[in-house]
């Protein structure tokens, strides 16, 4: 009887990992973004997910910026990071391009190529870009970058950066609840 019990626990601890992970590899609707936190979210990232970031403190302006420590010390294109005014238990997702891309173009895909350009007027359209990135990312779609001499480069040089991308917004995705 024990041995039964232990199996069905074993089983149910599974299939919740299995039921996480899938949640995590699903494409994100960019019609569906959203920014408002809860308190619950909040203390998520707090306590467990706030150690794989550079905090940026702003009381003032009540806001606080959390740069991914996986990009530090690392050759990188496009990085993003998290704003958290919690004044209005907003969270944003924001990206920041490598300066002598002034005007960058991304192309994303496989078969079909999907090209990009990045303008980043409001916090939504940086929302909506990363979010696209993301999917890529996720759908094992190839996204690189145009530079000015014409060139294609590859956006993430390494899987590590790569998967610090994807993780920033599937913490990202959790503090707005677009992901339990």
């Amino acid at each position: 009887m024990i041995a039964l019990k232990h199996l069905l626990t074993l089983f149910s601890i599974i299939i919740f990992l299995v039921t996480c992970e899938t949640k995590k590899q699903t494409p994100i609707s960019t019609e569906s973004i959203v920014f408002q936190t809860t308190d619950q979210s909040e203390l998520f990232f707090k306590n467990i997910r706030q150690s794989s970031y550079r905090l940026t403190e702003m009381k003032t302006a009540g806001i606080n910026i959390f740069y991914p420590s996986a990009f530090e010390n690392e050759e990188w294109i496009i990085r993003p990071y998290l704003v958290h005014n919690w004044r209005i238990d907003k969270a944003f997702l924001m990206l920041e391009i490598k300066d002598s891309l002034i005007t960058p173009k991304f192309e994303i895909g496989k078969v079909e190529i999907q090209k990009l350009v990045f303008i980043p007027e409001t916090h939504l359209d940086q929302a909506i870009f990363g979010l696209q990135v993301y999917n890529s990312i996720i759908q094992h779609d190839s996204i690189f970058v145009l530079d000015h001499s014409g060139k294609l480069l590859p956006v993430f040089p390494t899987n590590e950066l790569k998967e610090a991308y994807r993780i920033t917004c599937v913490d990202f995705l959790q503090l707005v609840g677009l992901l339990q």
